[in-house]
């Protein structure tokens, strides 16, 4: 299966990443909500999967938005569960 994967520019200092392939697709971060949902619609994909790597605001502070407008899954670290948004696993 062939995977797309696309670099968002995000602030003025900072990328997500999309990661598609399978009629699926997940994303590396969530720096800002706009960018992202702009690539995403624009693409006309949806969001299935967010993976944070840790929990810095500019890795973080899209999760929620996000979250609510395409009902994706947060995956993060349990040992930093207590600084992340809400994770689902």
């Amino acid at each position: 299966m062939p995977l797309k994967i696309v670099t968002i520019p995000c602030r003025s200092d900072n990328y997500a990443f999309l990661i598609h392939g399978g009629g699926r697709t997940a994303l590396l971060d969530a720096p800002e909500a706009a960018p992202i949902a702009d690539a995403l619609n624009t693409r006309r994909w949806g969001l299935d999967e967010i993976w944070l790597t840790h929990h810095h605001q500019d890795h973080v502070e899209g999760v929620e938005e996000l979250q609510a407008e395409f009902g994706a899954t947060v995956t993060g670290n349990a040992e930093d569960a207590n600084r992340l948004p809400a994770l689902d696993r």
